[in-house]
């Protein structure tokens, strides 16, 4: 983890300019996302303000997020089925965030963050309320800003 940290303070030291625009990411964000991926806890809650729309909700590992991702792919395919299909498919795309030696890729690397339980809030001040919990995935490059909490029912 210090590498993490290490190598994220000598990015930005760069100036903006020089930095290659396919990591031109907010650093500290990327390393809260790898520190929550590395404690495999409850998530952290943040609000992120992406092309001018609010979203909120809880950062999860990309782990985490495959893995409810698979299983909401495999209850819509497969319904309630327990097939060793299901399971290998579930099992595939739960794997595909980590790298090819298996392994989850080090804080530079992160280029998406997960939420989950997500909500939507438009520039134009409406909420975009869901009935279920959301599973939202994201380019850590376009996150303008963001700070902790995450929005609740009033």
């Amino acid at each position: 983890m210090d590498e993490d940290i290490e190598a994220i303070s000598e990015q930005a030291k760069e100036p903006v300019a020089a930095q290659d625009p396919a990591i031109n990411r907010d650093g500290f964000l990327q390393l809260l996302c790898s520190l929550v991926a590395a404690s495999d806890g409850g998530g952290l809650p943040v609000t992120l303000s992406i092309n001018g729309m609010l979203v909120s909700g809880t950062i999860i590992s990309a782990k985490a997020y495959f893995s409810a991702m698979a299983q909401t792919l495999a209850n819509g395919i497969y319904q309630d089925e327990k097939t060793p299909e299901r399971a290998k498919f579930e099992q595939d795309i739960a794997n595909m965030p980590n790298t090819p030696d298996g392994k989850p890729p080090l804080a530079e690397g992160l280029q998406f963050i997960h939420l989950r339980d997500a909500k939507f809030l438009a520039a134009s001040g409406e909420s975009m309320n869901v009935t279920s919990s959301v599973l939202w995935r994201g380019r850590i490059s376009k996150v303008a800003g963001w700070s902790f909490g995450a929005f609740s029912k009033a």
